[in-house]
């Protein structure tokens, strides 16, 4: 009935990171594919302020939790990495998806 996600990241200040999810809930007959995607904390960020990295190296932990869904057999996230200089990319590392039953 919930998700935690933590990754470790470096978002710079031209960059932007987001994190979605959908489950496909016990009693579900759609199709997985046909179920919409559903930003964590209405904006996909993350659930605690997180510093902006100062350098390509300087990963920071991002976590996301969403709790209170109804029972389900299967996830899944999506990571939207955004930035206006492609030098300096937002990345991703040491990514943990963990469901629980709260």
């Amino acid at each position: 009935t919930a998700l935690r996600i933590i990754l470790d990241g470096v978002v710079m200040d031209e960059a932007n990171l987001k994190v979605m999810f959908k489950v496909l809930r016990t009693d579900s007959a759609e199709e997985f594919d046909d179920i919409a995607w559903t930003y964590f904390n209405t904006s996909g960020a993350s659930d605690s302020v997180v510093p902006i990295s100062k350098e390509i190296d300087d990963f920071k932990e991002y976590q996301y939790s969403v709790s209170s869904l109804s029972e389900f057999i299967g996830f899944s996230i999506k990571i939207i990495m955004q930035g206006t200089n492609s030098a300096r990319p937002a990345l991703v590392k040491e990514f943990r998806a963990i469901a629980l039953a709260l």
